[in-house]
C-alpha cells in the first residue's frame, strides 16, 4: 500500500488552501470524504455528500470516520489508494492507523495561532461560527502529538513553502518501495 499523505490542523489553519493549491500547482489529490452534513453556501468539492442511508450503506468499507456536530464524515479504502492527500481530524488519524497501519500515512499537523485562525473563519463564515469551532478543536486537539511533522501556515511566504515541502514529501514517498 502507498503511504498517504494527512494534514491535520485545527479549523482555519489552511489545510483545504494547501490541498487545493497541492492540485492546482501539481496535480495532487485529496480524498473527497463521505459525509451526512449539508453543503455550505460556497461548498466544496472536499466532500461526497451523502444522505445518512447512503452513508449507512458504505460503512462497512470505511477506514477512516469521524463525527463532528453531529454529521458523520469517513473515507473507503479505496478513495486512500486513489488519492495523496487526505484531511483529517486527530480522530481519524487513530482509526485510519487501526485500518491500513500508521507506518502507511505521513502526519502533517498545520499550525496557526488562535487569533489568525479566528479572523480567518470570521470572514468566512462569521464570529459565531468562528468562535465556535475555536472552542470544540481545543477539546479535539488537547493532547494531539501523533504527526511526523508540524508546519506554520500563518503568513502568504508560510503557505507557499509549505505547499512545495509537501509536494516533495508526496514525490518522495512515491519513490519507496
Amino acid at each position: 500500500m502507498k503511504k498517504i499523505v494527512c494534514l491535520v490542523g485545527e479549523s482555519g489553519s489552511g489545510k483545504s488552501t494547501i490541498a487545493q493549491l497541492l492540485k492546482e500547482q501539481h496535480g495532487h489529490t485529496s480524498i473527497p470524504s463521505y459525509t451526512t452534513r449539508s453543503p455550505r453556501h460556497s461548498e466544496e468539492k472536499g466532500h461526497v455528500f451523502v444522505s445518512q442511508k447512503e452513508f449507512d450503506a458504505i460503512r462497512a468499507d470505511l477506514v477512516a470516520y469521524t463525527k463532528f456536530s453531529g454529521a458523520e464524515y469517513g473515507a473507503t479504502r479505496q478513495q486512500i489508494e486513489q488519492h495523496d492527500i487526505y484531511i483529517i481530524d486527530p480522530a481519524g488519524i487513530d482509526g485510519l492507523a487501526k485500518h491500513i497501519g500508521r507506518e502507511n500515512m505521513t502526519v502533517i499537523y498545520i499550525r496557526v495561532d488562535t487569533a489568525e485562525r479566528h479572523r480567518r473563519m470570521e470572514a468566512d463564515r462569521g464570529p459565531e461560527k468562528a468562535k465556535e469551532r475555536i472552542i470544540h478543536d481545543i477539546g479535539k486537539f488537547a493532547g494531539f502529538d501523533d504527526y511526523d511533522i508540524a508546519l506554520n501556515n500563518r503568513t502568504r511566504n508560510d503557505l507557499e513553502r509549505n505547499v512545495v515541502l509537501v509536494h516533495e514529501l508526496i514525490e518522495f514517498e512515491k519513490e519507496q518501495p
